[in-house]
This record gives C-alpha cells, sequence and structure tokens, in this order.
C-alpha cells in the first residue's frame, strides 16, 4: 500500500504526549520511503509549528532540524511543479474554497500525483470536503 501523510500525522508522531502518538508513529515507522510520502511543504510547516507553540512545548531550531532529517530519511518527499500550484489555486478559486484550505489542497495534489491508496490525516474534514479520489483515500491514522 501506497501511504501518504499530511502534516498532522507528522505532528502526532513526534509528540508523545500527543493521544494520537501511537497510532501516527506506527504508521510511520512502519514503512520504507518507497512506501511512504508527504508532502515538502509539510516539513516547513512541521517546522513552522514544532518552533512556535508555547515554551513549554517548544522544539530549538536545531531540534526541529534534527526530527525533519529523520522524516527525510524515512518518508518519500513530493513536490509539486510551477503548473500544479497554479491549477490547485484555479480549483479552489472555481469552487469557493478560500484561505489555509489551498495548503491541504497542496498537500492532496501530492497525494494523488504520488499514486497514494491512503493519505493520513487527523483533520479528516480538511480532506474529505474536496470530493473524489481525495474523499475515497483520505483516513484517520488507527
Amino acid at each position: 500500500m501506497i501511504t501518504f501523510f499530511d502534516t498532522s500525522v507528522l505532528l502526532a508522531a513526534v509528540w508523545e504526549d500527543d493521544p494520537r502518538h501511537a497510532a501516527s508513529a506506527k504508521l510511520i515507522n512502519a514503512g520504507k520511503p518507497q512506501q511512504h510520502a508527504t508532502a515538502l511543504h509539510c516539513l516547513a510547516e512541521f517546522y513552522a509549528t514544532i518552533t512556535s507553540l508555547p515554551p513549554k512545548l517548544r522544539v530549538k531550531p536545531t531540534e526541529a532540524r534534527q526530527i525533519v532529517a529523520g522524516f527525510q530519511e524515512q518518508l518519500r518527499l513530493v513536490s509539486l511543479a510551477e503548473a500544479d500550484y497554479v491549477a490547485v489555486v484555479d480549483q479552489m478559486a472555481g469552487a469557493g474554497i478560500m484561505g489555509g484550505a489551498i495548503y491541504d489542497a497542496l498537500i492532496a495534489r501530492c497525494a494523488v500525483q504520488w499514486g497514494a491508496s491512503r493519505l493520513y490525516t487527523w483533520n479528516l474534514a480538511h480532506f474529505t470536503r474536496f470530493g473524489g479520489r481525495i474523499a475515497a483515500i483520505a483516513v484517520q491514522p488507527g
């Protein structure tokens, strides 16, 4: 099975106090880069999130970089071409979808481009709203 992870799963896999940690970490640690992937920009979103949390939860930039390096070893990183970005913006505008949903749409486009049979997310509604293939492959871990 070819699987794809959004940022919410990456974050839960790292935070041991997160109730979703075990399910997320198990999925990510179970595969090889040939089977598991994430969008390249999910690494930037991951880094931004864990380095800007409240002080008690915040991860130092050097630690965050080490975690990102681990993801680079475990996961294939999928990026989009310029035409793909423009197509996603066009699709979102045509559907009247606004705001940060564009980032989920970009993740979804990466998953489809890579041929994922599952797109794991803890924000299921963010992806099922796109319908079609994305709604069919979006699932929560566990």
